[in-house]
């Protein structure tokens, strides 16, 4: 049919724009972010772009989504506001057509995303933590410039070092202060490099061949130790969610067990699906129904709908892996919340009653 043919132009095409400018916003807030992550040492410069492109690749499932709800919301306000949904209307295009329309759209929209959360995600996951993992033993010296003083652990440590060895692989004439409660303790070393300890989590400065200094600031005494070796924890591993260690795992895997972290890893890949087809419709219909006269409070709701939905997920998601909530119902109530704006919004409708006229004074 012409009229959904032309409609299914439009949606996509401002779907289309919407999603290159969140693809453009997203790089631009993930390089920044990066960028101070490698001056801090903790991502070595080689792997920014690397780690930004696996995380955008990731972050796809939820663009993907809020770029088709928002493109069907832009086209529909706009055959809505240049009075084309009467022409449409008048020619048979009726609104169960319309959301067939939008239907045709989000499902195949859907069936990108599954494709992208249930095959794509775990796999780049997974290289992501296994680049994470490569750029923490290289991340701190290709950080540092040499004849800069750089802070870790919130500014407890201070580190500097006169030059970076030829190879790049560790640094020279390097030294460390670390601020105590009451004493200071200072290193000094011909050669210093930064180790990372996978088991744990944690860094440490490795010095070689120095020479340490431990007294109270002010006082004439103080300890001074020779070494070989000797390693200084400037960052302490944190202990992961429960999901860091399952979000890389293949869905054919989650499917076949039953345990409880695994069916919520698996509705947890589902709900940019579910939310791709169900979040569309919510848009169309309140674009169509002009809730309070304007499509202004129509975005207002429609953006605070998906909100609620996605942290509604989000929340269930941690209080399930934490053993509170109802492990047998899982995330599946959270998918209610835009179906219950559905129904809202239908009986809005049937009633007739004008929220604009009800929130003036």
């Amino acid at each position: 049919m012409i009229i959904a043919t032309y409609y299914t132009r439009e949606i996509l095409k401002i779907s289309a724009l919407i999603f290159m400018g969140l693809i453009g916003l997203y790089i631009s807030l993930r390089i920044g972010n990066s960028l101070d992550d490698a001056a801090k040492g903790l991502i070595a410069p080689q792997h920014l772009f690397p780690i930004v492109a696996l995380k955008m690749l990731i972050s796809l499932k939820e663009l993907l989504p809020i770029s088709l709800f928002l493109g069907v919301f832009a086209a529909t306000t706009k055959i809505k506001n240049n009075f084309e949904w009467n022409a449409m209307q008048s020619a048979g295009f009726s609104l169960n057509m319309l959301l067939k329309t939008i239907l045709k759209i989000s499902i195949i929209a859907a069936l990108l995303v599954a494709y992208i959360t249930l095959y794509v995600a775990p796999e780049t996951e997974l290289q992501l933590r296994r680049l994470k993992e490569a750029t923490k033993d290289e991340a701190t010296v290709g950080g540092i410039k040499p004849g800069r003083f750089t802070d870790f652990d919130e500014g407890s440590q201070i580190f500097y070092s006169e030059k970076r060895s030829a190879d790049g692989k560790f640094l020279e004439e390097a030294f460390v202060e670390k601020r105590l409660t009451s004493e200071s303790n200072v290193l000094k070393s011909d050669k210093a490099f930064i180790e990372y300890q996978r088991r744990t989590g944690d860094r440490f400065a490795v010095f070689e061949n120095g020479i340490s200094y431990k007294g109270t600031p002010g006082e004439l005494s103080y300890i001074t130790t020779k070494f070989d070796r000797y390693l200084l924890r400037i960052e302490t591993g944190r202990v992961g969610e429960f999901n860091s260690q399952i979000a890389f795992l293949p869905t054919s895997e989650l499917v076949k067990t039953d345990e409880l972290l695994h069916r919520i890893e698996l509705q947890w890949r589902i709900a940019p699906i579910i939310c791709g087809i169900l979040m569309p419709m919510v848009a169309a219909l309140l674009a169509v129904f002009r809730i309070a006269g304007g499509w202004h409070f129509g975005l207002i709701v429609l953006i605070s709908t998906y909100f609620i939905y996605a942290n509604t997920l989000a929340s269930g998601k941690a209080l399930l892996g934490r053993g509170l909530g109802y492990p047998e119902l899982g995330l599946w109530p959270a998918h209610l919340i835009p179906m219950l704006f559905i129904i809202c919004i239908a009986v809005y409708q049937r009633s007739g009653i004008n929220i604009g006229v009800i929130m003036r004074p």
